[in-house]
């Protein structure tokens, strides 16, 4: 029976094994992310974010490599303008311990990851990203470099590192902004300790669903790269299989997890790896859904986190363990979920002491005014520290949200801290009235600032004719009416309104909108 480990990093882990020489062209792309955000009319932030190991070369600017084109085009692609916003050493360092990436983005500074992040604003009315008005297929937002790891054993191993998002809906009368990944990437996992982690994908701006599931790694749009040693993209690492059990079987609920599980509604990965001289590459899809005029969900967008995982033994620290209370079933309304952080301190052999000192973080992904989490107690004991909280929400994140609650927990272990995350959905009963009203979307109507406070402003960016604008609570009760013989822009009083969601519909001559705000 094999012990497992935690530390499951999605996007990026590990560094490469401390073995491998560099040379000046020591490959040093761990994973990415892609993310797009609608701005205001056609326009949308686009935002690409790389891991580098710091013992590789420096990162230069990707955009020689980043572009969007039309998936079902053979033309040109159009190349972005990506600009540096930031970098930022994200090794989970205990606290006090020095940065191992400084200098910044320079070679061989340490075993430690950094974070680029590059973003380029696009219009899709201005030439040249109009040309892509006319696509009749998914929108590929595609970026690639070389090259990936020569420490990867499985198989990905000095291939180009190639990724991708994509638009999968008109854009041109339905505006859309990805989820974003709220979780930090683990860097490590652990062999014979049970590994738990949720990516923490969320919409916070449209607060669409979201599924998950296992994708490829790729050198190029839809060319895969083949795992070794009976490995696969949904079984990218050897994990703990007793007996007569084999792949595809998994059983997350075991002591220890039996096999590779992945939750398709939370993201959450549970596993037991077994194999301490494994370094992989871990491709997690999150797909994005919204119902249309029928109430049948629709795929909008499709991004991906691509990561490389490094395996080790964990010779003097225990894991932190998280377990979160799911009610089941629940109505619409306020309530509260209850969770356990604990970490137990490692006993070494006599003579050494107990170490007791490790601390936990725990924090709520997502957490705002609707959703917040309260800690009830901390208890420190020779037998473990262990922090008792509670995770709760109003009636509109329980009417609107995707129902997610991730909790991410952090112990401060040097020289690297260790790490846990887990996600549960909420299941909840919804009348017919409190869910979002359907409503045929085919005009391209900027609505901003959301969330509002005191005014909300709508745009056309062409004059509609016979418009009728309404405004309703989240029980279909109707806020504000107002008709115009002729409209292009218009603002709408929003100071008496409570906080919470409200459903904005627009009929018109050219067509109808339906947006979903947040008053403040």
């Amino acid at each position: 029976m094999k012990k497992l480990s935690i530390q499951i990093p999605l996007l990026l882990t590990a560094l490469i094994i401390v073995s491998l020489n560099y040379s000046a062209n020591a490959t040093h792309v761990m994973g990415s992310d892609i993310f797009y955000r609608h701005l205001t009319g056609m326009q949308y932030e686009i935002k690409i974010i790389f891991y580098r190991d710091c013992r590789g070369v420096a990162f230069v600017n990707p955009s020689n490599g980043t572009s969007l084109r039309c998936a079902a085009s053979s033309g040109t692609s159009i190349s972005l303008n990506l600009k540096l916003q930031s970098i930022k050493d994200v090794t989970p360092s205990c606290k006090g311990a020095a940065a191992p990436c400084d200098p910044q983005n320079t070679f061989g500074t340490g075993t430690g990851v950094e974070e680029h992040v590059y973003v380029d604003t696009i219009d899709f009315n201005t030439t040249p990203f109009s040309a892509l008005l006319s696509c009749s297929d998914d929108i590929i937002i595609q970026t690639q470099q070389c090259c990936r790891n020569g420490a990867i054993t499985t198989g990905p191993g000095n291939a180009n590192f190639f990724t991708y998002a994509l638009f999968n809906f008109d854009i041109q009368s339905t505006n859309n902004s990805t989820p974003t990944f709220q979780i930090p990437p683990i860097y490590k996992a652990y062999i014979n300790r049970p590994m738990v982690f949720a990516i923490g994908a969320i919409d916070t701006v449209d607060h669409d669903s979201l599924s998950f599931e296992f994708d490829e790694p790729l050198n190029a749009y839809n060319s895969g790269i083949s795992y070794t040693g009976g490995l696969s993209y949904s079984q990218p690492f050897t994990a703990y299989y007793p007996g007569s059990f084999t792949p595809p079987y998994s059983n997350p609920n075991a002591t220890p997890p039996i096999g590779i599980y992945l939750d398709s509604l939370t993201g959450t990965i549970i596993a037991t790896p077994v194999n301490a001289s494994q370094v992989t590459v871990l491709v997690i899809q999150v797909k994005e859904w919204r119902k249309d005029a029928q109430g049948i969900p629709q795929l909008i967008s499709k991004t991906r986190r691509d990561c490389q995982i490094i395996f080790e033994e964990l010779l003097s620290n225990n894991l932190p363990q998280l377990s979160i209370s799911n009610p089941g079933i629940q109505p619409v309304g306020a309530g509260c979920v209850t969770f356990v952080a604990s970490d137990k301190p490692f006993v070494a052999p006599p003579p050494a002491p107990v170490i007791r000192n490790d601390s936990l973080t725990v924090t709520l992904i997502g957490a705002n005014v609707h959703l917040q989490m309260t800690i009830d107690s901390t208890v420190i004991d020779s037998s473990s520290h262990t922090v008792y909280g509670r995770v709760c929400y109003d009636s509109i994140w329980s009417t609107y949200s995707d129902n997610n609650i991730y909790l991410h927990v952090r112990d401060n272990s040097c020289a690297w801290n260790s790490e846990t995350s887990r996600g549960i959905r909420m299941n909840f009963i919804r009348s017919t009235a409190a869910v979002s009203p359907m409503y045929k979307n085919n005009l391209a109507v900027n609505v901003y600032p959301n969330p509002a406070n005191t005014t909300l402003n709508i745009e056309s960016p062409k004059l509609l004719t016979n418009c009728r604008l309404e405004l309703m609570d989240i029980n279909g009760k109707m806020m504000h009416t107002q008709y115009y013989v002729d409209l292009s822009t218009t603002t709408i009083d929003l100071s008496q309104f409570s906080a919470g969601f409200y459903h904005l519909r627009l009929s018109s001559d050219q067509g109808n909108s339906y947006k979903k705000i947040m008053v403040k």
